[in-house]
């Protein structure tokens, strides 16, 4: 497991009221790929609420803690896989894990289960641990 998904992990496995968000941002900003990513989705559409944001702290603030686990898992799993040898391709492989944790964390939300959140990772490692 690379070390910044690892000291995330840690940090963010703890209860919601316990989570040092500072030190979170500061994780994060050791990452340049997660930092770029961080900003991107901030900046996507779907989160812009009030102009631009331009740091990873407001990236944080307007993602939530539990977007960022998940999208320092998403950035991070193609590097602890990249010597995998499958027949499919790695875009498709990454398309269809991205396809499978979103239904997972859908139908958890539906069906009231708690921590849906942590359905979102069981379907992108599924994926993994399937016959590919």
């Amino acid at each position: 497991m690379p070390a910044i998904l690892s000291r995330l992990c840690e940090t963010l496995s703890r209860k919601s009221n316990q989570i040092d968000v500072e030190k979170v941002v500061e994780q994060i900003s050791y990452d340049k790929s997660l930092t770029a990513q961080c900003l991107r989705l901030a900046n996507s559409a779907l989160f812009r609420q009030r102009g631009d944001v331009s740091s990873v702290r407001e990236a944080v603030f307007a993602l939530g803690l539990w977007r960022i686990r998940d999208l320092a898992f998403s950035c991070s799993l193609p590097m602890m896989f990249a010597n995998l040898e499958t027949t499919v391709g790695k875009e498709m492989f990454w398309r269809h894990a991205l396809g499978t944790a979103l239904v997972a964390q859908g139908l958890g939300h539906e069906l009231g289960v708690k921590g849906a959140e942590e359905i979102y990772l069981a379907g992108t490692f599924s994926t993994m641990l399937g016959s590919w």
